[in-house]
Formats: C-alpha cells, structure tokens, sequence
C-alpha cells in the first residue's frame, strides 16, 4: 500500500512539473518591444591615416567595428554610395546586436529599446536595400504593400475563402501540440521505471524521486534547455518544425518592413546567445514596426497597422501548414494576437476572423516568396541564428 502511495503521489508531481514546463517553455510568440527614449552619442569623427596605405571604406568600416564605434561605422555606411554584402550584414548585426545588450530592463517589464536605436535599425535595413546591389531582386525589405494584399481585409474571410486560397482544411491552423503528450508518457514511464529498479535493488524509491526532482528542477533552471534537446534528440523533426516556424515569422516581418533584430531557435539557442537577456525566452522573433510603436504613443492605432501586425504574429502557424499540412505550434501566438487585439488596440474586430485572415494572407506570401523562404530555411539550419546580418543577407539571395 506504502508503494502504491508513493507511486501515485510520485506520478502526480512528475507530471504536474512536466506540464508546467510544457506550458512555460512552449514555443514563444514574437516579441513586440515598447521602446523608451534616451540621448543618442554624436557621431564620432573619422580620422585620416597618413600613411600611404590605401584604406577601403570597407576596411575602414570593419576597424570600426572591431572597436565597436558604432555610431561612427553607421556614418561612414551612410556616407557610402554602394556597399558589399559582407560589409552590410556586419554593420546590420552590430546595430542588432547593440539594441540587444543595451536593453533596459530595470522597470522589471520586459526590456526595452530606446526610439534612437530603433530608428537606427530600420534605417539600416533601408540603408542596405538602397546601397546593396542584390543578384536576383531589388530588396525584400518593406517590398510588401499592405493595399497590395491578395485578401484585403475589406472582403473579411470565411472559414470557405480560408480553404479556397490556401488549398488546406480550417484544421491546419489550429495548434495541435502532439509532443505535449510525451511529457506526459515519459513521466509516468520514469516513475514505473523507478519503481521497477528500487524492487529489483532491494532499495529504497525515494532516493530516485529525489533525483528526478532535482534533474527537473535543473532543468527548469536552464530554462528548459536540457530536455528540449533530448526530446530534439528522439524525434528531429520537432527541431525541424520551429526552425519553420520562426522562419515564417521572420520573413513575413521582413517583407511588410518590420525589422527583425534576432531570433531563437528554441530554449537552448536562446540560453547560449549573447542577447539572451532580452525579451527572448526559448523560441522567437523579435521585430518592430515602426508605425505600430508611433500609434501607440498617440493612441491612434490605424486599421493598417493591425493588420500587419496580425499577419507577422500569424505567419510561424502558417508556415508549419504549408510545411507540414498542419501547426503544431504556434498556441502562444494566437493568444498574443488575442490579446493584442482585446487590451492593447481595444477594438471590436471579430478575433477568429481576424486570425483567419492574416493566417491566410501569411502563408500567401509565403508562398509566392518561396524561394526566398527556402534560403532563409537554409542558413538557419547551416549557420544557426546568431549572425542575423548573415542570415538577412541569405534571405536576399547573397553568397556570404
């Protein structure tokens, strides 16, 4: 009766701690940022060299990063008439990375970045479009219009228009997160397995229980980092899926001219980055919209600005769809818009339709940018996620 006790009680708490690590190490939403102002640094003056050595600007550029003197390498890049690929994805990841480490947390919120550095990234995606001579296109970047949608939000969106344009059932769109029932399965197996050797040993269970607490607990430290690699580990294409996922989300925000300034891969990638202090907490993109951040200080949030921000928060579900035929994540995502749109815009707009729409008009673009998807698909899977300069360059179609 005493082991029974135990067993059950063992198997309640094992569990209970595994759904809690489901429910906090799902899948992150992309990180909407408020930003706070501060004084910007002036530029610093760019010295002249008196040797008669001659000094490319991206020579120049690259020194000037080595010493981390932003502010004077995004003078010189502006000052450039055309630069390389190589040079645009340096100056791009530097500007990334600074708006990453100098986050203000200290209100306790979630970190902010100041109007001056968010300024300073979107003009450096501009900047790259307008200087960078690309193979193939023009620049992705903003290369979207929001009138120029195949499904204008005007014309709403029935769960029939959903189907008709996307070729796949309501049912693809709905978060199904199957693996959540591994946790479930591998906890009762771990405590039928403690069982079963504490008898055979002829020792007592409790020991093993303390173990598995303090493995788990370890692990939550870690921010779930250790068993998302070895549940990677046993089925693959989980890894697979949200590397899809995010890239749904990153390419979408590239193409309606939202900057992206990093992403994560899952809990472990966003542990080992130097930026895992912002707002990324596991998987996630972490972009901006310019405008959405302006309306919000006005309190005048036009139909517009919504609508971009609902498809960018949608396109990770539609990217598993078009991908697999069906999302698994993506649950966290549909309650962001939610909430984005029930207590931050405060509007009337029917949610599941809205969500209907913008899943749509996501994979839409997803679609018709195919190629470009497939290298940003690509460079994740080969380089990881911590060079976005490199990243965004491949999604353009440069060999970096």
């Amino acid at each position: 009766m005493a082991s029974f006790f135990l067993f059950t009680l063992h198997t309640i708490l094992l569990v209970t701690i595994t759904t809690a690590f489901t429910l906090n190490h799902a899948r992150s939403p992309v990180n909407f940022r408020t930003f706070r102002r501060h004084t910007a640094r002036l530029p610093a003056t760019a010295t002249t060299s008196t040797t008669t050595t001659t000094t490319t600007p991206s020579d120049e550029l690259d020194q000037l990063l080595q010493k981390k003197d932003i502010d004077a390498a995004i003078s010189l890049f502006q000052q450039s008439d055309s630069v390389s690929v190589f040079s645009a994805a340096k100056i791009l990841s530097a500007v990334a990375e600074e708006s990453s480490s100098s986050s203000d947390d200290s209100a306790g919120g979630p970190p902010m970045v100041s109007p001056v550095q968010e300024q300073r990234l979107l003009a450096c995606y501009q900047q790259i479009k307008e200087k960078v001579e690309f193979k193939s296109e023009e620049g992705l970047f903003g290369s979207v219009d929001m009138n120029s949608l195949k499904l204008p939000y005007k014309s709403g969106c029935s769960i029939e228009q959903l189907e008709t344009l996307t070729q796949l059932p309501l049912s693809a769109f709905r978060p199904n997160p199957k693996f959540n029932r591994l946790f479930y399965l591998g906890g009762a197996a771990a405590c039928i397995l403690e069982i079963a050797v504490a008898k055979i040993a002829g020792i007592n269970p409790q020991p093993l229980f303390a173990a598995t607490f303090a493995s788990v607990l370890a692990d939550q430290v870690l921010g779930g980092a250790a068993s998302e690699q070895i549940l990677w580990k046993l089925n693959p294409q989980l890894a697979d899926r949200v590397l899809k996922h995010e890239a749904g989300h990153l390419l979408v925000a590239h193409l309606l001219g939202c900057p992206v300034q990093s992403v994560a891969l899952g809990n472990y990638d966003a542990l080992t980055k130097q930026e895992s202090s912002s707002a990324l907490v596991g998987a996630g993109t972490s972009f901006f919209d310019p405008q959405l951040n302006e309306a919000s200080q006005k309190g005048e949030i036009t139909r517009s600005v919504i609508d971009r921000y609902s498809i960018i928060v949608m396109a990770g579900i539609a990217a598993e769809a078009l991908c697999f035929g069906e999302a698994e994540g993506g649950s966290d995502d549909e309650n962001a818009l939610a909430v984005f749109l029930s207590q931050t815009v405060q509007t009337s707009i029917n949610i599941p339709e809205q969500a209907r729409w913008a899943a749509t008009n996501a994979l839409l673009l997803l679609r018709d940018h195919k190629d470009a998807y497939e290298r940003l698909v690509t460079v994740l899977k080969t380089d990881g996620s911590r060079d976005i300069g490199k990243i965004m360059m491949a999604l353009e179609g440069c060999d970096i």
